[in-house]
């Protein structure tokens, strides 16, 4: 009986002392400085390379693709996000990103689950080459001035960086919005992902009603998840104040500290606007800046700090304004931002392994904001030290 009780409490020993190594690995040093990269179309450029170093940002979130359904065909579709080719710079150190719809799972049935993650697991493949292809080709080749080279050396250097970058970035960030009905569906097919991609690291995003709620929501079979932030209230109500971050909400979600995974926190930059016809909900304009509606006079007249009239019909983007309609400019007050990051930071103890991300990086969205109030952000989750020699 004896032995039997010093194993036990060796064991117990083992447990305790793993559990108080991650606390302490979580409170110490700076948290990364992340961006994601939302958008389909654009990548970065050499005024985005100096911006993001300017703000010691060594991280990003790379959106791969989106996995979609058509109800047409009755089948799950992907649909490619930015082109790597779009980018004259990438950052050392990224994670990509795919983003399934709640959609796909509801109409996903357990036979099709091991297909779907083959067919997800090919797009990430294909797509983690071409971006690593760029980053080697930008670093490699197209940046490398050594006079002294020929072409058959610079090419090699590339496909050296190109194959370095590809295994240190070999982390796949699956978004979805899962529900309670569909959260065993999107857990095994997180299973079947980690089987098809097994030098893979998958990671899982997390909403805040997923956190606060997780016997409810679950927990997903990750080692990782990104804790989304924001979106904490309903866009299509007129009377909402601000959908897109509310630190009494935020309040309410992050009620413990006793979740299961390794966090990384994603916090909102981004603005937009909620257009109103007649009354009824018709649509969010994003990206939209104030500076933008202020800007404008003839084109929306200005009720108060925030809610504008459409003056004419008119396009702008793809999105069709018409006379008389209601916009409704959300966006991110930094003194409540900094706020919430002060309230996250005490709560969550995020450490050096662990990323704060600003979502999602636009020069419209930081010009806005203001690039020292950015840094104020960052440095909420930075040691004393370490800011007072930026």
């Amino acid at each position: 009986m004896r032995i039997i009780f010093i194993i036990k409490l060796s064991v117990l020993s083992v447990i305790l002392s793993a559990f108080t190594l991650k606390s302490c690995k979580k409170e110490g040093g700076d948290s990364q400085r992340s961006v994601i990269l939302w958008k389909s179309t654009e990548g970065l450029n050499e005024t985005d390379e100096e911006v993001l170093n300017s703000l010691s940002v060594s991280h990003t979130y790379i959106r791969y693709a989106d996995v979609e359904w058509n109800p047409v065909y009755e089948r799950h579709e992907p649909v490619k996000g930015v082109n790597a080719w779009n980018f004259d710079y990438m950052s050392a150190n990224s994670t990509a990103v795919i983003f399934i719809t709640n959609e796909v799972l509801v109409n996903l049935t357990y036979p099709k689950m091991k297909d779907l993650a083959l067919k997800i697991a090919a797009l990430y493949k294909d797509r983690h080459e071409e971006f690593a292809k760029r980053y080697g080709n930008i670093f490699g080749y197209y940046r490398n001035t050594n006079p002294d080279l020929d072409h058959e050396t610079k090419r090699a250097q590339a496909d050296s960086i190109t194959t370095d970058w590809m295994k240190r970035n070999n982390k796949l960030l699956i978004d979805c919005d899962w529900s309670e009905t569909t959260r065993d569906k999107y857990f095994a097919l997180i299973k079947e992902l980690k089987t098809e991609l097994r030098d893979t690291e998958i990671q899982s995003t997390l909403r805040l009603w997923q956190y606060r709620d997780y016997k409810l929501a679950g927990i997903p079979p990750v080692e990782r998840c990104l804790l989304m932030c924001y979106s904490t209230g309903d866009p299509k109500n007129p009377n909402t104040e601000n959908a897109i971050v509310d630190f009494a909400t935020i309040k309410k979600y992050i009620t413990h500290s006793r979740y299961q995974t390794d966090l990384d926190i994603a916090l909102p930059v981004y603005s937009w606007g909620t257009l109103f016809r007649n009354g009824e909900f018709a649509g969010i304009i994003s990206p939209l800046t104030l500076n933008y509606l202020e800007g404008n006079p003839s084109l929306f007249q200005q009720n108060d700090s925030t809610h504008f009239t459409i003056l004419r019909d008119t396009v702008l983007g793809n999105t069709y304004y018409r006379y008389g309609d209601k916009l409704h400019f959300q966006g991110v007050n930094i003194e409540e931002l900094l706020e919430i990051a002060r309230f996250i930071k005490s709560k969550l103890k995020p450490g050096e392994e662990d990323k704060i991300s600003l979502f999602s990086y636009d020069p419209l969205y930081f010009n806005q904001i203001g690039h020292e109030n950015i840094r104020k952000i960052y440095r909420v989750f930075s040691n004393p030290v370490s800011f007072l020699t930026e």
